[in-house]
């Protein structure tokens, strides 16, 4: 623990921050230097099921291959 605090100590920060460090406290830490008051990630996992195609996309023109020509 002393090693913490020297370390928050050695540091060239607001008291607020200072404060925040040396209580753990991640919320205030994050409030004190983020810009945003809320971020979030989202992940939207694709239906199981494949979409149709949409009106108006060109389907691409398979080629057969030689072998499926015989």
């Amino acid at each position: 623990m002393e090693e913490y605090e020297a370390a928050i100590a050695a540091l060239d920060a607001g008291d607020r921050t200072l404060q925040a460090l040396k209580r753990k406290d991640v919320k205030s830490l994050v409030d004190e230097l983020s810009d945003r008051d809320t971020m979030m990630c989202m992940v939207f996992a694709p239906d199981e099921k494949q979409p149709e195609d949409a009106p108006g996309e060109e389907e691409e023109e398979q080629v057969p291959d030689d072998k499926s020509l015989e």
